[in-house]
């Protein structure tokens, strides 16, 4: 912990309420939990106790809940395909959640035990009919990675934390209104929780404003614990579940240890600022995420991550505003932090590289943010990095003619001098491309990392930075780049990359033998339009080092083969190998003979006996292939046979592997959908068809090799 010195001999802290940092709330994240009567299911089974609608549903296993009056429930599982869990509002699908009133769920939740699972989603949980939809609030996993269950489709901050979206589309598959096809939508938490208050309102409502999806009327909303992925086993304890109504201003929450709740909580009555104009960060009306500290009457400090502050403002003027923010922020190991804003709801700009020489060294960090409409707002200010002292935001109207430029970037940010990490440009310059991106040029970015001139190093996860870019031609194009990592367990990092907030391509297997050892890695990616676009890389997994990028037209007839995040083994090229992975791109109908090309080359370290004409086989467990004389690719290393009979496995339909095995998967189009861990004596299907649910034709891969696996209903 941090001390502040600037005022040092003026700290009080004003305990008088004027400056109360928030309401105390109910603790539940320490709740004895498990009170009153009790049920007891042991197979699939839904009802109600004490008016708290339950549910317990597995796929196989040995599996047992005992829910309590008091919402608490108790979740264990054992061999189990796939396992949930779940408690909280039942509704009469006669009213939709804007009808129902604000929606907001408390939840606490140890998981113990874990094992063999390829997937896990612990939050809310629920359907709507007319339309039919089941949704996902993810705020915390118990499987080794955070889902990533559909087509990734951007981000919304909800109470200080961001979310992922993802979208899915069930085709004839089991819901509440039986077989039928359904949409899923989803918003997972970029850093799990397990305990807090989950606004369930404001999921809906950004779900709505941002991405128009549509929801109807409410049949559920129940606190969740789901696991699965074959043979999986595990414990969720919530001590403390609840769904609840509340129409005024504070819902019932507070934050427990590392895992601050996202509650809020009208604090101070204060007068509007008019903008433009200078806000005292000090005078907020609510606060979430955690608390702050008011030093000295006019320092905000003590700020962990994700904390947030709101403010009401009056924008006299519509338009793009430069805002500067007083902070300071001590890092011995020179890290920055960032400050986002938004509007309403809606993200207007990020405040990143904020770094000082001491907590009393104060400087104006900058940037720019989207147009903002007259009229009174609810400004949020959220301390995405945290651990930063701040004084005043002041706001500043551009001028028609920097605020019309279509190449001024909408976040930047300039920084101290005594930063170690370079200003990021206000003035944007534009890329031609296709060509090379040295990654140090970036004009905006947020989250962590160092800037060291010629790379990028200690990136954390969710790290980002953007360009101007103008690309000449419309098409695919092979993303290229030139990236080091080093990891002594061998876990492998990705990124993505994006245009104009839509992702674009994603490159995995990210692994070098030392974080001095640049490699290239590549993706294809989907079609991007000729003309100026902000091109963004985010470091999803993050810890590499970061080289440069490069962008070359992917010819019509190439293009229907495309990488999948192909390595290339040469770190003194700067050029691409020719030995890249190809992948057919042909439907999820594809028939049964066709075959995925193979790279020779082996990952350092695998077995190398693969044989050399591999042809891929499609298979089922529920019927073998016509072309019993085809054989499969494999891996000799897992099998648990030595003696391992590829026709004999095909004709079983089943690939048993020893232990715990990660896998990567992609679809037929190379868009990396996720990690499957196949437990013992589970095949790759039944992973697969646990994981996404959905029928279809998926690409697995371990190291350089690859396979196609069917998935039938």
């Amino acid at each position: 912990m941090f001390i502040l010195s600037k005022f040092a001999k003026v700290l009080t802290l004003l305990s008088l309420g004027l400056f109360s940092t928030q309401v105390l709330a109910q603790n539940f994240c320490n709740a004895a939990g498990y009170s009153g009567t009790s049920v007891q299911v042991n197979g699939n089974k839904t009802g109600t106790i004490n008016g708290i609608g339950y549910e317990q549903w597995a796929d196989q296993g040995n599996n047992s809940t005992t829910f309590y009056e008091d919402g608490s429930f108790k979740c264990s599982f054992s061999g189990t395909k796939d396992f949930l869990c779940r408690a909280g509002k039942s509704y009469d699908k006669t009213q939709t959640w804007q009808q129902l009133g604000h929606l907001y769920a408390d939840f606490s939740v140890s998981i113990n035990n874990m094992s063999n699972v390829g997937y896990s989603y612990i939050g809310i949980y629920g359907w709507t009919v007319q339309p039919l939809v089941e949704f996902y609030i993810v705020d915390t996993w118990g499987s080794p990675y955070p889902p990533n269950p559909g087509d990734y489709k951007g981000t919304i901050t909800v109470d200080g934390a961001t979310y992922k979206l993802y979208y899915h589309r069930q085709i004839q598959q089991p819901s509440i209104e039986g077989t039928t096809d359904f949409d899923q939508y989803f918003s997972v938490r970029e850093t799990k929780r397990e305990c807090g208050t989950i606004d369930i309102t404001a999921h809906f409502q950004a779900w709505a404003n941002k991405m128009n999806w549509t929801m109807g009327k409410m049949h559920e909303a129940k606190v969740l614990g789901e696991a699965g992925g074959g043979n999986t086993s595990g414990k969720f304890d919530f001590n403390y579940a609840k769904v609840y109504v509340d129409n005024g201003t504070t819902p019932s929450s507070s934050s427990s240890g590392s895992n601050p709740a996202s509650s809020s909580a009208v604090v101070n009555p204060v007068d509007v600022t008019n903008i433009p104009g200078t806000i005292e960060l000090e005078n907020y009306a609510t606060s979430g995420g955690d608390e702050v500290t008011i030093y000295g009457g006019s320092i905000v400090g003590e700020i962990k991550p994700n904390a947030w502050l709101e403010y009401p403002i009056s924008v006299t003027s519509a338009g793009a505003y430069t805002v500067e923010l007083l902070a300071a922020r001590k890092d011995t190991e020179n890290r920055t932090t960032t400050v986002d804003l938004s509007v309403d709801g809606t993200a207007v700009g990020s405040i990143t590289g904020i770094l000082t020489t001491d907590w009393d060294d104060y400087d104006t960090f900058t940037a720019e943010t989207t147009n903002l409409s007259a009229g009174t707002h609810t400004l949020r200010v959220t301390f995405t990095g945290g651990y930063v002292n701040v004084d005043n935001l002041k706001f500043t109207k551009k001028s028609a003619t920097s605020s019309s430029s279509t190449q001024q970037p909408s976040s930047s940010s300039q920084q101290s001098s005594s930063s170690s990490k370079p200003s990021s440009s206000s003035q944007a310059t534009v890329a031609t491309l296709p060509g090379t991106l040295q990654f140090e040029d970036y004009q905006n970015s947020g989250g962590e990392f160092e800037n060291n001139g010629t790379s990028l190093g200690s990136i954390e996860g969710n790290a980002w930075v953007e360009y101007t870019v103008d690309f000449t031609s419309a098409g695919a194009y092979e993303f290229l780049v030139h990236v080091a990592r080093q990891d002594n367990d061998n876990n492998k990092s990705y990124l993505s990359v994006s245009i104009d907030g839509t992702q674009v391509g994603t490159v995995t297997d990210i692994l070098t033998t030392g974080w001095r050892d640049f490699q290239d890695f590549s993706t294809t990616t989907t079609e991007i339009s000729a003309g100026q676009h902000t091109l963004r890389v985010t470091f999803d997994y993050g810890w590499v080092d970061a080289d440069y990028m490069k962008f070359t037209k992917v010819s019509s007839s190439s293009s229907a083969q495309q990488s999948s995040s192909s390595k290339q083994q040469s770190s003194s090229s700067v050029k691409p190998s020719s030995s890249s992975v190809q992948q057919s791109s042909s439907s999820e109908e594809q028939p049964v003979s066709s075959s995925v090309e193979q790279s020779s080359s082996s990952e350092p370290g695998s077995s190398a006996t693969l044989p050399e004409s591999s042809a891929s086989v499609v298979w089922s467990s529920g019927s073998a292939p016509e072309q019993s004389s085809a054989s499969v690719v494999y891996w000799p290393d897992v099998v648990d046979q030595p003696s391992f009979d590829a026709t004999t496995a095909i004709a079983r339909g089943v690939l048993s592997v020893g232990g715990n095995r990660n896998f990567q998967v992609f679809d037929m189009q190379g868009r990396f959908l996720g990690k499957a861990v196949v437990a013992p004596g589970a095949t790759l299907e039944q992973t697969l068809r646990a994981m996404f649910q959905k029928p279809g034709i998926y690409l697995v891969k371990q190291g350089n090799r690859l396979m196609q696996v069917r998935v039938t209903r």
